[in-house]
């Protein structure tokens, strides 16, 4: 609960039990299965010298076949934000994307007005490929969102 108003302007509208333990548990048992059948991982953000979970990276949507794609989600607590904890977690993130599932292109929806995320993903090379219009119902109604990638380096072999 200590994130909700924080999170409020960047996330769908999401039931209130998502905001318990028993909420929190079944977004892990979705994960777990959704790993289980290919289609998304999620990874917890943890503070090194306590174990503190601080933020989650989320690679869903995953396609195989001639796209080899998916997309990138994350968020961090409000007390961790603008301290590099997001970038070197996205940054572990899209390299496991890229060398251990072995996809080809990663994409990434950000509001214009999300600045800490924009510089998250600027950081990490991904380019800005266009602005998709009223593209997720976040905070109640449609918003736009820049469209960002980045894909495989030809040096990332197989």
């Amino acid at each position: 609960m200590t994130n909700k108003d924080y999170f409020k302007p960047w996330d769908p509208p999401l039931p209130a039990r998502y905001f318990t333990l028993e909420g929190q548990i079944e977004v892990i048992r979705e994960f777990r299965h959704a790993r289980s059948q290919g289609s998304a991982v999620g990874f917890g953000v943890f503070l090194q010298d306590t174990h503190t979970l601080i933020g989650r990276v989320a690679l869903r949507n995953i396609q195989r076949g001639a796209a080899q794609t998916c997309t990138l989600g994350y968020f961090i607590d409000q007390e961790y934000a603008n301290q590099g904890y997001t970038t070197e977690a996205v940054k572990q993130v899209v390299s496991y994307a890229f060398r251990e599932l072995k996809l080809h292109r990663i994409e990434a929806a950000v509001m214009p007005h999300n600045f800490a995320s924009i510089r998250v993903v600027e950081k990490l090379k991904f380019r800005r490929e266009g602005l998709a219009r009223w593209f997720l119902f976040i905070d109640n109604a449609w918003k736009d969102h820049y469209i960002y990638a980045i894909t495989r380096p030809p040096q990332v072999t197989d």
